[in-house]
């Protein structure tokens, strides 16, 4: 007896029940494919930045601590910012980084970090050692408004070194 050739060509393909699990497993999986890219890419940049803006931070202090060491060290920084006493009013310092971390002397379009330096006397000192209260703040990216940056601070307490 011969096969019958309706049967061999139907046998031969896909019932629309496997093509419906098929779309159903890839509707699902493609979704989640996705979360888990987006995830990944927004771990990795505040990895990126997380790094950046510790190498930031230790630039900025060793350029504030250069500051108040000495006058014959250049530290970079060209506006008066001194070391903090009761007596001495202070206003915050503002420093511009690039896109690889590099410091810019002046603020710039193409400034993407910015820093933030708040110096206070500290007042848990002992009598006659003059300590600061540094607060370092590195927001990102510099050219949108405050509200919308990522920030990253430090803090740390320091001697007037050098200036005695």
């Amino acid at each position: 007896m011969k096969p019958n050739r309706k049967i061999q060509i139907f046998e031969n393909g896909l019932t629309l029940a496997e093509v419906l699990v098929t779309l159903a497993i890839i509707g699902f999986a493609v979704p989640l494919i996705l979360a888990a890219t987006a995830s990944a890419l927004r771990s990795r940049q505040a990895a990126e930045f997380d790094t950046r803006a510790n190498w930031i931070l230790r630039d900025a202090q060793q350029r504030i601590m250069m500051k108040w060491a000495s006058r014959d060290i250049a530290s970079g920084i060209d506006r008066a910012f001194p070391f903090p006493t009761p007596e001495s009013p202070q206003h915050p310092l503002e420093m511009h980084y690039g896109q690889d971390g590099e410091w810019m002397k002046k603020s710039s379009p193409d400034s993407v970090y910015l820093v933030q330096i708040e110096a206070k006397p500290y007042e848990g000192s002992a009598p006659g050692l003059q300590l600061a209260r540094i607060k370092l703040t590195v927001q990102q990216p510099a050219s949108a408004p405050a509200n919308k940056r990522n920030k990253r601070g430090y803090e740390y307490i320091t001697t007037r070194r050098g200036m005695e």
